[in-house]
């Protein structure tokens, strides 16, 4: 199966509770800034949790509840939060917020690593090490080698766009492949293709030259 075009709405909702690992909470995060539908949507789970809370009978509290409370919200928020590209900035950067700030800088302080013919990479370091993010940058008409999915894996067009050989896919759209879909994503011609790619598991190749590459970069 696999869902195209925006975040599947159970990982919403789970990065609306706070319950997702780094990886996932930024690719979510970086979509949010991009698609202003599933941003609703994630308020709309805020807001519900809320009015939830609210229906909640009271219960007792400890003498020292109001302390915790306190410490809670002197710390920083679990997880990215995305600031919405409005048309002066998107006309402006490449990468959204928060992935700007994860970067240091826009696509220029991208430290790229090739990977293939046509394909360089940069691993993002993420907290728990739960997920694995990385940026692909493919040139016009190359492509990833064919490969499937041991987990879950989501992939983020930030600039240009990308064909599975079933749909395409532009920027701020997003791709989710799970264990049944094995696809081999192309770049469109010309421009090409930067994304934003998370794996929850390794990724599964079938052929050689992929299955070389994941032995010396482990995708």
């Amino acid at each position: 199966m696999t869902i195209h075009h925006h975040i599947p709405e159970e990982t919403l909702l789970s990065y609306a509770a706070g319950d997702l690992d780094d990886a996932t909470s930024l690719v979510v995060a970086v979509h949010l800034a991009l698609c202003p539908a599933c941003r609703d949507a994630v308020d709309m789970a805020a807001d519900i949790g809320g009015a939830m809370l609210d229906e909640l009978a009271p219960v007792s509290m400890s003498d020292d509840a109001l302390a915790h409370v306190l410490a809670r919200a002197e710390m920083p928020l679990k997880g990215e939060q995305p600031v919405p590209m409005t048309a002066s900035t998107a006309a402006s950067y490449v990468f959204p917020e928060p992935l700007r700030s994860r970067i240091g800088g826009d696509l220029r302080s991208v430290k790229w690593r090739r990977i293939g013919p046509g394909v360089q990479q940069f691993v993002l370091p993420c907290a728990d090490g739960a997920s694995q993010a990385r940026l692909l940058r493919i040139a016009g008409g190359q492509g990833v080698p064919e490969h499937g999915h041991t987990g879950e894996e989501f992939t983020l067009v930030l600039s240009g766009g990308f064909s599975d050989g079933r749909l395409e896919f532009a920027r701020g759209d997003v791709e989710w492949a799970d264990p049944d879909v094995v696809h081999r994503p192309i770049a469109e011609e010309g421009e090409g293709c930067v994304c934003l790619a998370v794996t929850s598991a390794p990724l599964q190749f079938f052929d050689i030259i992929g299955k070389i590459a994941q032995r010396i970069i482990g995708i």
